[in-house]
């Protein structure tokens, strides 16, 4: 159309490269859907899962290569979440980040960068700072003698990984995907999907009232809900299978936006789903 070849760095991306590049977009494109529709729930209710949001969009940022303003506004944001949370050494940490990034995208002199500059300065400035004091620290408490994996996994209250995280590892995050992986439940359709995964989740909790219902958490640590939408409502769960500590593996599971709760998994076909006992 124009007339011309560009020959700028993700133009010029093999094809599977560039794929893959656009995945991670689609992926932090549908992060920032879920973070909105959590709204203030996310801040104060469940803020470790907004902090594995933030943390994967950061992850996927890295994995482009860029500094662009949705790199900044990841830092911002998490800036924001723990300082909501009264923890002012991340929130120090978050916004000397985000300003770094908008310096280097917008300039020194934008409102973004002097404003989250002015934050890292003093983190209890910010109107939200201590609603919630589930994470209180204070700005100097930062640990100083951490080596860099193990400072992020500080900064981002990474879970330390057990032993279905660990067999995790050693396979495709493609073929057995976090939560925040799967793919959204409008867009496989109906039919089988050409490409295989599995979906797997510690159960940490479950109930039956109308019908059965679990939350488990998956390899990243992101507790989420699973409802059984199955003609029998999970009753077809061998007694006994529903159990804190056991895992479910879901074949072809998605994410579902929910009316009444954050996004989870509406799991409907019993033959998709095994519960297996932890060893």
């Amino acid at each position: 159309m124009f007339d011309f070849t560009c020959l700028c760095h993700l133009c010029s991306l093999p094809p599977e490269q560039s794929q893959e590049s656009d995945r991670r977009l689609e992926d932090i494109h549908r992060l920032d859907g879920v973070i909105d529709q959590l709204g203030a729930e996310g801040l104060l209710v469940s803020p470790v899962r907004t902090l594995r949001y933030f943390d994967q969009q950061v992850r996927l940022e890295n994995e482009q290569g860029r500094e662009d303003v949705g790199f900044a506004q990841a830092f911002a944001n998490a800036a924001q979440l723990v300082i909501a949370n009264s923890d002012l050494a991340r929130g120090r940490v978050f916004a000397e980040r985000a300003a770094f990034v908008w310096k280097t995208a917008l300039g020194g002199d934008s409102t973004q960068a002097i404003e989250q500059g002015a934050l890292a300065q003093d983190p209890s400035e910010y109107k939200l700072c201590g609603i919630s004091t589930k994470w209180k620290t204070e700005v100097n408490e930062a640990p100083q003698e951490l080596e860099p994996g193990d400072f992020e996994d500080w900064l981002w209250k990474r879970e330390k990984p057990n032993h279905l995280g660990q067999v995790a590892d050693l396979r495709s995050r493609t073929t057995f995907p976090s939560f925040i992986d799967l793919p959204e439940r409008s867009s496989i359709g109906t039919d089988r999907p050409r490409r295989h995964w599995c979906f797997f989740g510690e159960i940490v909790d479950y109930a039956s009232v109308l019908r059965l219902q679990m939350e488990i958490k998956d390899f990243d640590g992101t507790t989420i809900p699973l409802y059984f939408y199955t003609d029998s409502r999970g009753s077809e769960l061998a007694p006994g299978q529903a159990q804190k500590g056991y895992t479910v593996a879901i074949l072809y599971a998605a994410r579902h936006s929910f009316m009444f709760c954050e996004p989870g998994i509406r799991h409907e076909d019993p033959q998709m789903i095994k519960v297996l006992q932890n060893c």
